[in-house]
Parts: structure tokens; C-alpha cells; sequence
């Protein structure tokens, strides 16, 4: 299997344990797996913020967001990440 089909396995496995089975330890552990096999995977940074956020852990949160931003500068979701780092 290449790192390519091995990074989206690990964002898709995190992707269904936060969107169909709620739980965001596995997830967090699946994104994790995602970034440090493929870095620039900038979606798997966003996610990880997002669940951060949700857990009320803003350090984590905004640590997730700021890759995230600086990989896509100029994204849609960016005033969102703004305010949640102010």
C-alpha cells in the first residue's frame, strides 16, 4: 500500500469514528496517524482543530488551525478559525 492510500485510510477510519461514531479519542488518534504519514494533508489539521474545539481545548484547537491556515491562507473556513483564535 502506498503513503498516499495509507494517509487517507487513517482520515477516513477518523473521519467515521467523529462523524458516525462520535468518538473523538479514536479520531484524534486516526487524523494524527493522517498527518504524520502525509504532513500536508491540510484537511486532516482542520479536522483535529474542530474536534480540539469541541472538546474545549483551545490551545489544541488553535495549534490544529494555525497548519491548517498556513497551508490554505485563503480558505472559506478561515473567518471561522479567526474568530475562535481571537
Amino acid at each position: 500500500m502506498s503513503n498516499n492510500q495509507n494517509y487517507m485510510e487513517h482520515y477516513e477510519k477518523a473521519f467515521n469514528y467523529f462523524a458516525f461514531e462520535n468518538n473523538l479519542t479514536l479520531a484524534i488518534k486516526e487524523y494524527k496517524k493522517s498527518i504524520t504519514i502525509n504532513p500536508e494533508y491540510a484537511q486532516a489539521y482542520y479536522d483535529l482543530g474542530y474536534i480540539y474545539e469541541l472538546k474545549n481545548k483551545k490551545k489544541q484547537s488553535q495549534k490544529y488551525y494555525m497548519s491548517y491556515l498556513s497551508f490554505n491562507p485563503h480558505d472559506k473556513k478561515e473567518i471561522k478559525i479567526r474568530l475562535n483564535l481571537e
